[in-house]
């Protein structure tokens, strides 16, 4: 077992959550260094001081771009993106350490996602509303009933994420993964993975699981849980419009113009016309 194999790269624009979650890293001995990569005008030093924390003072105040940046001042072997707002349940560390060894060299590693309130985020059980929508979704977009949903990216551009309750054994192989919280090889990301996506990343994930699915397997372990808010719905004008501007973005760039993504489209500019401003 070898220490100080991993490097956390945490984006933030300045949330005091993250206290919590420095203290779990810099008390693993897996973790060399954790990078918090900050916009140079945001410059928010609320977190305590260790010998294991460096900040990097991103030119650009944009997610993506504080993700990809800081590659370049790492040498370890792993490579960790966080949010700045998960919390980690407990040894998650040592067994994301333990879950990359047995992943290989080509791996992407994903935990289950939990909310605060402890409930599956990702949940393959629902009540009628919820099962009456799987129906539409099938039949609209042929998005899979059952298991075979897990970690499923339609051809509309639409992603689903891993019920937790439903992985048979330690690792589940998905097509997707969220952007919250994954480990990879560092020699697997790379600078160029920059994507002009503003706002909150919308589609960030999609685009990158696009990218990395060819390259390698992308695995969600159900060892690993995490804690984080869960993802509202987009219910205004503003969120609407910045998801179907990323939508039209990440379809451009990996190529995905059918039928189904102008269907998918059009439903959320419909659902556009009926809300008020805001």
């Amino acid at each position: 077992m070898q220490f100080n194999q991993i490097t956390v790269i945490i984006p933030t624009l300045g949330n005091k959550k993250i206290n919590k979650l420095l203290t779990d890293l810099t008390n693993s001995v897996f973790i060399k260094e954790i990078i918090i990569s900050q916009p140079r005008k945001v410059n928010k030093n609320f977190f305590f001081k260790n010998k294991k924390i460096k900040i990097f003072y991103s030119d650009l105040k944009n997610q993506v771009y504080q993700r990809v940046s800081p590659i370049k001042l790492i040498n370890t072997k792993y490579l960790l993106y966080i949010d700045d707002d998960v919390l980690l349940k407990k040894n998650f560390l040592n067994n994301l350490y333990k879950d990359a060894v047995k992943c290989g060299s080509r791996f992407v590693l994903s935990p289950c996602y939990y909310d605060d309130n402890q409930n599956k985020i990702h949940s393959l059980d629902g009540n009628f509303y919820f099962n009456l929508k799987k129906i539409i979704l099938f039949f609209a977009f042929r998005v899979p009933f059952g298991k075979k949903r897990m970690g499923f990216i339609s051809k509309s551009g639409s992603c689903y994420g891993v019920d937790p309750d439903y992985i048979k054994k330690e690792f589940y192989v998905s097509q997707w993964f969220p952007g919250g919280c994954f480990l990879l090889p560092t020699r697997m990301m790379e600078r160029n993975f920059y994507f002009n996506i503003r706002q909150k990343s919308i589609g960030e994930d999609l685009l990158l699981s696009y990218i990395l699915k060819k390259k390698c397997s992308i695995i969600v372990s159900k060892n690993l849980s995490i804690y984080t808010e869960k993802p509202q719905a987009l219910n205004t004008k503003t969120q609407i419009n910045q998801y179907l501007n990323a939508h039209k973005y990440l379809c451009k760039r990996i190529n995905l113009n059918n039928i189904y993504t102008k269907i998918w489209r059009l439903i959320f500019l419909i659902k556009l016309k009926t809300l008020p401003n805001g």
